[in-house]
């Protein structure tokens, strides 16, 4: 009887690209005697309310976030420079670091107008390693838009959105098969996906206080906590265990973004300052997929996990 040749598959390599302050790097890319100047994307000098989309690394180190009230920026940096976005500029970069990414791999997800997930397991041979993919891509990207952007090569999409986290700005990070749990382990709770404020505070009040920690509780222990579904979640998280792939060619049935309050508050006028800054990346999102809205979903989740929504009260 003839042996049968059997052909093992290739390890799977997800590359995460994030575009580095994004809309301050095409603002700069414009106008290059912003470059090295605190700039802050959300709104003109002017402007009392609002939020701040995106801030340059510059002022970035005098605590200025993305979703902060423009009134609390200016004062953590009363000598940055204000500015309404261009939002058309934007849309034109992100499209160019599309086009690239396709030039490497078909398998592209656009996560975001700023960030991506490629599937790069066919395209090794081809530019020679992860290396070589990830210097074409940084390299090509910056002849086309002269944007800085950091990439991260591992074998799956939560590692790999952590790695290229860790490797900011302008960096690149390479994980390989089997190293993904060592990686994890040293990073803050704090760090890994999925794990809102809420909850880290409660693995901090339990004295988990590193991914390597969580990794190792006992599930049982967890799942008396945060119960079975998101306990057994959190573990694999925290070991690096993730099989979502990348998703191309998809029209999504709807666009959310939230975001977790590190503190229950009572501030309506903040509240609706974030509300409004979050609409707003919603509606980016829909223009870059040349969507419409059909219907507005308002989702509000309390300390206890309780959810509600405006579509509940109907």
């Amino acid at each position: 009887m003839a042996a049968r040749k059997t052909i093992s598959a290739a390890p799977r390599r997800i590359l995460h690209i994030d575009m580095d302050a994004f809309f301050a790097a095409v603002e700069v890319a414009r106008d290059p005697s912003l470059r090295g100047r605190p700039l802050i994307i959300g709104g003109g000098e002017g402007d009392a309310r609002g939020v701040v989309s995106t801030a340059s690394y510059e002022a970035r180190k005098f605590g200025v976030h993305s979703a902060m009230p423009l009134a609390q920026a200016r004062k953590l940096c009363p000598h940055g420079i204000f500015m309404r976005g261009h939002y058309e500029l934007y849309r034109e970069a992100s499209e160019k670091v599309h086009g690239v990414l396709e030039s490497v791999s078909p398998l592209v997800q656009m996560a975001s107008i700023d960030e991506a997930y490629v599937d790069v397991t066919g395209s090794q041979k081809l530019f020679g390693g992860d290396d070589a993919i990830a210097a074409y891509i940084k390299r090509e990207i910056r002849h086309l838009t002269d944007l800085p952007c950091t990439i991260a090569i591992t074998p799956n999409k939560l590692v790999s959105k952590v790695a290229s986290d860790f490797a900011k700005p302008d960096g690149y990070l390479c994980i390989a098969a089997g190293e993904e749990t060592a990686f994890l382990a040293p990073l803050p709770i704090r760090k890994l996906p999925g794990a809102g404020p809420q909850t880290c505070h409660m693995l901090e009040s339990l004295g988990v206080l590193t991914i390597g920690q969580l990794a190792a509780i006992p599930l049982p222990m967890l799942e008396r906590v945060f119960g079975q579904q998101l306990a057994v979640s959190l573990q694999r998280s925290a070991q690096g265990i993730a099989s979502t792939t990348v998703e191309t060619d998809r029209t999504p049935k709807s666009i959310s973004r939230e975001t977790t309050f590190e503190e229950d508050i009572l501030d309506w006028r903040r509240i609706e300052q974030v509300l409004v800054y979050l609409t707003e990346k919603c509606t980016h999102a829909l223009r870059a997929e040349g969507l419409e809205a059909k219907r507005v979903i308002l989702k509000v989740r309390y300390t206890d996990f309780e959810t509600n929504s405006n579509l509940q009260s109907k």
